[in-house]
């Protein structure tokens, strides 16, 4: 069902209502008649104009975002710093946030190391070895 004749109808209604709220209102400070249609007053009239255009404006905004949610997926995706899960080929799962940081971490803290004695970490006396990781399952 296409959703943009509901919420010009829902646009209508709340205008409408709020045409013959200001009406009734109108009548009623001008004179000493106080006037409503089927027992609704002027403020029960702006009543549901307020709740019509609020309900259109909630519907037009959910339209807008089913209608735009790859776009702003892609874009969320694409953001720097944002790194896809590392897949680890011996434990077949992710790695998790904390062991990305300590990773991350420690490659940060050997290259601020190497600038502040003058070293290269492209240096053969700089490679230090690296222990393997134990494998999960025993």
């Amino acid at each position: 069902m296409p959703v943009l004749p509901v919420i010009d109808l829902l646009i209508l209604m709340g205008w409408s209502l709020l045409a013959v709220g200001a009406v009734l209102k109108a009548v009623a400070m001008t004179t000493a008649y106080r006037p409503s249609i089927a027992s609704l007053g002027a403020m029960d009239f702006l009543l549901m104009a307020v709740v019509c255009l609020l309900f259109a404006l909630a519907l037009a905004a959910r339209t807008w975002v089913k209608a735009n949610e790859p776009q702003i997926l892609a874009r969320q995706r694409s953001l720097p710093g944002r790194e896809p899960y590392l897949v680890e080929p011996n434990r077949g799962m992710a790695l998790n946030h904390a062991e990305n940081y300590a990773n991350n971490h420690a490659n940060n803290h050997a290259q601020e190391h190497a600038q502040n004695h003058g070293e290269s970490l492209d240096s053969p006396a700089a490679e230090a070895p690296v222990p393997a990781r134990p494998q999960g399952g025993s």
